[in-house]
């Protein structure tokens, strides 16, 4: 399999990756109702850890470039093409990186727990 790399420019009106194509004003809807969510859990947590607050930095901040992108060209610029896969932007992977962080952490806790819950 051959691997093609390029630098594409995409008016991408979907979701993240390309997904759920001509959704352009229900996206905008989804990152601010997230962002409450995530500020409104940190405030009333009052002890968020670091992991915690990267993940939350990650989601916040690829949401919102995507919804600058989305308010001035009324869709996300895409501009990276590895071939294997549609297009995707810097904000693309800032949502799934604060995703797969979000998603180890939280196994990783789960496991510790049942590890600790078993010690005699």
């Amino acid at each position: 399999m051959v691997v093609k790399f390029g630098y594409p420019y995409v008016i991408n009106s979907g979701g993240v990756f390309g997904l759920f194509p001509g959704t352009v004003w229900i996206q905008p809807l989804v990152v601010v109702a997230c962002s409450i969510v995530f500020g409104y859990w940190v405030v009333r947590s009052k002890r968020a850890s670091r992991q915690e607050l990267v993940v939350i930095g990650l989601f916040a901040g690829g949401g919102f470039a995507n919804l600058l992108d989305r308010l001035r060209f009324g869709g996300v610029v895409d501009f990276i093409d590895i071939g294997i896969f549609t297009s995707f932007n810097l904000a693309d992977l800032a949502i799934v990186g604060g995703l797969v962080i979000f998603l180890c952490q939280r196994t990783f806790q789960v496991i510790l727990n049942n590890l600790n819950k078993n010690k005699i």
